[in-house]
């Protein structure tokens, strides 16, 4: 499994679409070239696991994620126990523009030897009179048209769960909206392209976010 060099990319701001679990763009030229270069994804946690975070150790306190990504071409994209922890960049957590109302997003951004942007949109997850909670608790949520929700750009495609023809789910194990508790569970399911005439991709992974202090993200 080839190891990538990692970068986390700026955090979209709170309340963006969980473009609910991920956007992700490849190198390449448009012919789909870009395609070609899409293969794995390593982080520094060790060799693969069965996927399910069984294999990534003590969660206390970490924030870290794997997520596979199957193209329409049969082409597997593996994102494989990410860690995020100590990172300063991954995150929007708080009130910016909709006080006192709170939202959570993540985004994780790779450069090389590919292009991948994860992000990860809960939306809501403390509301106001102006503003409805969208990820209130532990549950299953369906990839529709309201956050949770995930969205994936690869090989010059768009996907998003929000689109219509998107399946499938987000379960929430885990839930917190303060500092130090935990946004954690699973996402599997189809995501819609938004151009017309693309054939969807499918996802499947696991979260486990230790949620920042609040008005901390990247600038």
């Amino acid at each position: 499994m080839a190891r990538w060099e990692s970068v986390f990319a700026r955090v979209a701001t709170c309340g963006a679409a969980f473009a609910v679990f991920a956007a992700v763009a490849a190198c390449g030229d448009a012919d789909g070239a870009g395609a070609d270069a899409v293969a794995d994804v390593s982080s520094d946690a060790g060799d693969t696991g069965d996927g399910d975070g069984s294999d990534v150790g003590d969660l206390t306190g970490r924030s870290i994620y794997s997520l596979r990504l199957t193209l329409p071409d049969g082409k597997i994209f593996d994102v494989h126990n990410r860690e995020l922890t100590g990172l300063e960049t991954w995150y929007s957590f708080g009130s910016a523009h909709i006080g006192p109302a709170v939202a959570f997003t993540v985004s994780d951004s790779i450069f090389s030897p590919s292009t991948a942007t994860i992000t990860l949109d809960f939306g809501k997850i403390i509301g106001s009179d102006m503003h409805a909670v969208e990820t209130p608790g532990v549950g299953t949520y369906p990839l529709d048209e309201s956050p949770p929700a995930i969205e994936i750009v690869v090989a010059f495609q768009t996907y998003k769960s929000r689109q219509d023809g998107s399946s499938g789910e987000i379960i929430v194990t885990e839930w917190g909206s303060e500092t130090g508790e935990v946004m954690a569970g699973t996402v599997k399911g189809t995501i819609a392209a938004t151009a017309a005439g693309q054939l969807p991709i499918d996802v499947d992974g696991w979260f486990h976010f230790t949620l920042p202090k609040k008005g901390d993200s990247n600038p």
